[in-house]
C-alpha cells in the first residue's frame, strides 16, 4: 500500500527551473501529477521489459530484494507500535529517553527513579522533545531541569493514561 504524501503540488523540474506545480496524485510516494507520473511509467516500460526477458536468476534476486523491504517496513511498523519515549526523575533531573523494552531500561537507572510519563513513539519522537525542551537541559543531551513547560507535558501524558498529574519534580 502506498504512503500518504504530505505534498499536494507535483515537484517535477522543467529545463528551465520552473516547477509543474499542478496537484499531485493522492497516495503517491513522493510528489508528482499524473501527466508526469505517465511521463515516468512510459520511460520505465522499457526497462520492465528488459527485466521479463533477463535470466530468471535475476529476476528471482530483485523479487528477494523488493521483499526484503517489505519485510523491514514491516518489523520498522511493528518495532514502532511497541518504543516508548518516557520521562524518568532522577533527583532533581528528568531525562527523556528512548526505549523498546521499559522494564529492562529503567534497571539501568538507580532504584530511587520515578518513570513520570510514556508515550508510544519512535527515535523520531524522542529527538523532538529532546528539541522541544532543549532549553532546560541540565547535563549531558537528554536530562533536564523540570521547567514548567516541560512538566505540563508529562501531566498531558498522565491525564491521558488516567494517571494523578504531578505539582512538581521533588
Amino acid at each position: 500500500m502506498p504512503q500518504s504524501t504530505r505534498w499536494n503540488r507535483c515537484t517535477a523540474q522543467a529545463e528551465d527551473g520552473s516547477f509543474c506545480d499542478v496537484q499531485t496524485i493522492e497516495g503517491a510516494p513522493f510528489p508528482i501529477c499524473i501527466r508526469h507520473g505517465a511521463q515516468l511509467l512510459r520511460f520505465l516500460h522499457g526497462y520492465i521489459e528488459e527485466l521479463e526477458s533477463a535470466p530468471v536468476e535475476l529476476r528471482l534476486l530483485i523479487l528477494d530484494k523488493t521483499r526484503d523491504k517489505k519485510a523491514e517496513a514491516a518489523r520498522d511498523e511493528a518495532v514502532e507500535k511497541r518504543s516508548l519515549v518516557y520521562y524518568v526523575q532522577v533527583g532533581d533531573l528528568i531525562k527523556i529517553g528512548y526505549t523498546e523494552n521499559l522494564g529492562q531500561r529503567m534497571k539501568a537507572y538507580p532504584p530511587n527513579r520515578r518513570v513520570l510519563a510514556v508515550e508510544q513513539g519512535s527515535l523520531r519522537l524522542e529527538d523532538q522533545r529532546l528539541h522541544e525542551f532543549r532549553a532546560h537541559l541540565a547535563g549531558g543531551n537528554e536530562w533536564f531541569r523540570p521547567a514548567p513547560d516541560l512538566i505540563e507535558h508529562i501531566n498531558r501524558l498522565r491525564k491521558k493514561a488516567g494517571v494523578a498529574l504531578i505539582g512538581r519534580v521533588a
